[in-house]
């Protein structure tokens, strides 16, 4: 499957949107992707569903993930973005998607928005795609981490509410990868003589909040994790390149959250 231009939202390798009190199971499935969108805001791009809407069950055994997927934010190596009140199990699934985007990247989940009563179990599974900042948008990259981007808020005023994620018996060995390369380059002006210019890159927003399994987890959220096997690194590699701010942010960094 391979899509580019300019599109924005809901891609995903399978099925882009699961709309409303959906039931959906797929076993013994692969995808093989590479997407990418020329926009400035591609977001809910997932390699196998880009959003998953409230009230639905999902079901994945033995399906396995490849490709590439450039956007913005909200993107998974599975799923871009869910919505509330779900049902999600991911068992004996391997993601070997590279991400690229600017936050919220997950390399099964990219974001759960502000939720509650999201049900997330993933077993016996492994993530191997990469996660590296998207140029094309920015220097930044946030809320990242190896199975899930970013974990959002739970409904406070009930405890049956609480989101609860259980990862376990699951493998996570991939790299944050954030390359800053800007050459100069040429344009004509009026007279149709050559004018060099000079990208600039602004570092002021750093990298923040990337976890080995997490990258963030907002208020009220039950978290398990057993048996697992996490290796990640952080790399930050700088080329050819002027800055408007003289240093870079790194911070809220985590092995595993």
């Amino acid at each position: 499957f391979s899509l580019k231009g300019g599109f924005s939202e809901d891609v995903g390798g399978i099925i882009g949107q699961v709309e409303d009190y959906s039931k959906i199971s797929i076993t013994n499935s692969s995808t093989v992707l590479d997407i990418e969108s020329y926009t400035t805001n591609g977001y809910n791009f997932g390699g196998v569903f880009g959003y998953l809407d409230s009230d639905t069950i999902t079901l994945m055994n033995h399906v396995n993930t490849s490709g590439t997927i450039h956007g913005e934010d909200s993107i998974g190596g599975f799923i871009g973005e869910t919505d509330y009140n779900l049902l999600i199990r991911i068992e004996n699934s391997t993601n070997d998607i590279d991400l690229f985007g600017e936050d919220l990247i997950g390399g099964f989940i990219g974001e759960t928005y502000n939720d509650f009563r999201l049900k997330v179990l993933i077993s016996d599974s492994e993530n191997f795609g990469n996660i590296s900042n998207n140029l094309l948008e920015s220097t930044s990259l946030s809320e990242a981490g190896g199975f899930i981007g970013y974990l959002g808020e739970s409904d406070t005023s009930n405890k049956l509410n609480q989101n609860q994620v259980w990862i376990r018996d699951s493998i996570a060995n991939f790299n944050f990868n954030i390359d800053i390369n800007i050459d100069e380059f040429t344009v004509t002006d009026q007279n149709d003589q050559p004018v060099i210019i000079q990208d600039y890159a602004e570092l002021s927003h750093g990298l923040e909040a990337l976890g080995g399994v997490i990258g963030e987890v907002y208020d009220d959220n039950i978290v398990r994790l057993s048996n697992n096997d996490i290796q990640s690194t952080l790399n930050v590699s700088v080329e050819e390149s002027s800055f408007i701010s003289s240093y870079l942010n790194i911070y809220q960094v985590g092995g595993l959250i």
